[in-house]
């Protein structure tokens, strides 16, 4: 998805891989990490909230102006 929006000139994106692995990273320092470690389940709104959260820092990051 990266890659291709690289590509598409919507994103600018050096290395659409490393960039999947901070994306996934974001989500899982907020949502799993916690999780596996106190056992507390993330409701489906904090969810939405944590992934739009690293979809704002993902585009601060690679978006275009």
């Amino acid at each position: 998805m990266l890659k291709d929006a690289d590509l598409d000139g919507q994103l600018s994106v050096g290395d659409p891989d490393a960039a999947g692995q901070e994306f996934i990273g974001l989500i899982k320092s907020e949502a799993f990490w916690p999780m596996l470690f106190t056992g507390s389940v993330v409701s489906e709104a904090d969810m939405t909230q944590i992934v739009e959260s690293a979809v704002d820092v993902m585009m601060s990051r690679y978006g275009k102006a």
